[in-house]
């Protein structure tokens, strides 16, 4: 934690990466999806916005030894549309890749809409969003 992914070096001590989960930047995907199987992790994990995996990015971590294992979809208020949580597994078989979804839109902090609370303690209003 608290390190570049660029700068980061797997200790001698340890034998392997186990997963590599991020939320990359979308101006280097490429960059970071090489770097991601050099360290050759078991599973590889990313979330991204919808259209971002790209065939040709699919092809890479297949010809890297990474099947892709699920997709899963879903809506972030605060981002410019949907995205997909993408899971690669080393060695995996894509004829049994898990497709998923939810219909929840999940909010930051910061975007919650105001509810206006009711004026009474205990009251029974109707409490409006915006």
């Amino acid at each position: 934690m608290g390190k570049d992914f660029f700068d980061y070096r797997v200790p001698a001590d340890q034998q392997n990466i186990d997963i590599i989960c991020s939320n990359p930047p979308y101006s280097i995907l490429d960059k970071v999806f090489e770097l991601s199987v050099q360290f050759q992790p078991r599973v590889i994990s990313y979330l991204l916005l919808h259209g971002a995996m790209t065939p040709k990015r699919m092809q890479f971590f297949t010809d890297a030894g990474y099947g892709l294992s699920s997709i899963y979809t879903t809506k972030v208020y605060a981002w410019y549309g949907m995205a997909e949580a993408y899971t690669f597994t080393r060695g995996h078989d894509w004829s049994n890749c898990k497709i998923r979804f939810d219909r929840i839109v999940h909010r930051l902090e910061d975007d919650k809409p105001k509810i206006e609370t009711p004026a009474a303690p205990g009251s029974l209003v109707p409490i409006k969003t915006k």
